[in-house]
This record gives C-alpha cells, structure tokens and sequence, in this order.
C-alpha cells in the first residue's frame, strides 16, 4: 500500500543551524523561493555559493533548514533522492565550507491532492490553503518511488514509502519524516513507520 510522508527538519537546541548573519546567497539567481515552480535556469553569472554552520558537528548533518526555502541536503541525501525527483526538483550546489552540500530547486510538481478528502483551512476568500491538517492523494498520478511537490501549496516535500524505505540504510542525520494522511498534532497518530 502506498503511503505519503512529509519530510521535516530536525530542529532543537541539539541541531545545528544555519548561520545566517554570514550566509547571504544569491537567491534571484538561483531562482528559487517564488511561490510557483521555477522554469528559469540558474544564471550564468553566479559564483560559488557558500552557507555557514557553527556548529562542531556540522559535517554530519544531511539536511538543514532554511527559513522561507527548502533548505540544503548533503551530497549523499542528493544522491540518494535524484533519480526519484526530476519531475518535481532539482538542485543546485552549495559549499558548506569546502564541503559540497545542494540546494532543493522546486522545478515541477504533481497536481495530485485529493482537495475532497483532504482536510484543510484557506486564505479568507480565497481557495488557496493555508494550512493543512490531514492530506489525502489521488495516489494513482505519484510514481511508487517519488520525492514530489504539489501545487496547493509551496512548503511540504512529500516522499512515498517506496522511497523512504530505500533512504533508511543511510540513516540521514537531521531527517525525519511524518505520516500526511492521518491528523496532524496528533504525534501517536502522524509518526512515521519506516517498515511501510
């Protein structure tokens, strides 16, 4: 059974954090952050484009938040995810010091919420969602391995359990996932089986 997980970050005074007084990346080039899809390729012009961590550990996190963007994921996390993503993301490299770690470029996404089952609040006279507390999915339009976006809304990476499974060997420091289709704030209800 296909199942849907939502990636999230692992925060918390243990984790470390991006330094963001010293990272100043060259977002407009890069052409990432816009609420919709980017279908403009990174220019030509740009240099290298380095993030800071102060942090003793930072070498062994695959993953770290990035406020307003979906953050930076380590070149194993790349590797692991990219044959499974092109449809939705690509990514662009980043230096965290001289180490090289990617920037999650939403490029596509699969229209495939289920908006009838799904329960959600909307922007007042609007219909776009503000925030979600169960999703529900047309599953037949999402490939069985797949890292993928949806329209409805810009923030959640979504990851099936076919993929989930094949990311569980790496033990991805700073990932977690969450189960989408049950209530959300209900932590006994949204954890995540890494057996599904």
């Amino acid at each position: 059974m296909k199942r849907i997980a939502e990636l999230l970050h692992v925060g918390g005074e243990a984790a470390p954090a991006v330094d963001y007084d010293n990272t100043h990346l060259e977002w407009d080039k890069i052409h990432e952050g816009k609420p919709q899809p980017s279908k403009l390729p990174v220019e030509d012009d740009i240099g290298t484009q380095r993030f800071f961590v102060n942090h003793p550990d930072k070498y062994t996190w695959d993953c770290y938040r990035n406020s307003g963007h979906y953050g930076f994921i380590s070149k194993r996390f790349r590797d692991a995810v990219q044959p499974y993503c092109s449809e939705c993301f690509d990514f662009w490299p980043v230096m965290l010091d001289d180490v090289e770690f990617f920037i999650i470029r939403r490029v596509g996404v699969i229209d495939c919420l289920d908006r009838e089952s799904s329960e959600f609040d909307t922007f007042p006279d609007t219909d776009k969602i503000m925030i979600v507390d169960r999703y529900a999915f047309h599953k037949e339009k999402i490939p069985d391995i797949c890292m993928f976006s949806i329209p409805d809304q810009r923030g959640p990476i979504f990851f099936t359990n076919g993929l989930t499974r094949l990311l569980l060997p790496l033990q991805l420091n700073g990932v977690e996932f969450t189960y989408t289709e049950t209530k959300q704030g209900d932590s006994s209800q949204t954890k995540w089986n890494p057996e599904w």
